[in-house]
């Protein structure tokens, strides 16, 4: 009986969080500093155009009204760290605050010491360091930021750090990805 309402609790929270998510899908995003990083995939550092009334949000637009990475930062919290900065929709973030399971899970690929490494991170979106808005910024988007510490493998100065962010709830062995966003960081020149 537990599981069942945990089940159907899940199920409620996920449909009321997408419906009222989908509403705020049509927002612009920018980016956290000049330069810097390819855009990420999700969509284009300009912006999302707005779709027609009559047009249903594509999975795309819903996704990057969710999360996006927007910037990866080299050393900034410590001299081990990969330092990502991200946008998480506003009811996402205060969700999270009351319910557990709302996770960021982050993968990086890059150069080290001349070895290519993968390291994986899972952080919980409450636990991103909250960042002052950018100029422009939609007013349903957080800028986050956290310090995730990889050790000895320190990307190479040289090397571009490839980033993937999901956006993931998880509720007892149900796992459901909600959105992602990638992107990649060239050196400094």
């Amino acid at each position: 009986m537990v599981n069942r309402f945990r089940g159907r609790r899940f199920g409620r929270v996920l449909a009321a969080s997408l419906g009222a998510l989908a509403a705020l899908a049509t927002s612009s995003l920018s980016a956290c500093s000049e330069g810097g990083g390819t855009p990420p995939t999700a969509a284009p550092r300009t912006g999302i155009t707005p779709p027609a009334a009559s047009e249903a949000l594509s999975s795309a637009s819903l996704s990057t009204s969710l999360i996006q990475l927007i910037e990866i930062e080299r050393a900034q919290v410590s001299p081990n760290t990969i330092d990502p900065c991200w946008l998480v929709n506003r009811s996402i973030y205060l969700a999270s605050q009351r319910i557990d399971g709302i996770t960021a899970e982050f993968t990086f690929t890059y150069t080290s010491f001349g070895r290519t490494v993968t390291k994986n991170f899972v952080e919980q979106v409450r636990d991103g360091i909250v960042e002052e808005p950018l100029p422009g910024q939609a007013t349903n988007l957080i800028r986050l930021t956290n310090g995730l510490d990889v050790g000895f493998e320190v990307p190479d100065a040289d090397s571009p750090i490839r980033g993937l962010l999901q956006l993931v709830m998880t509720s007892g062995r149900t796992r459901v990805v909600l959105a992602q966003s990638t992107l990649t960081e060239l050196p400094e020149r």
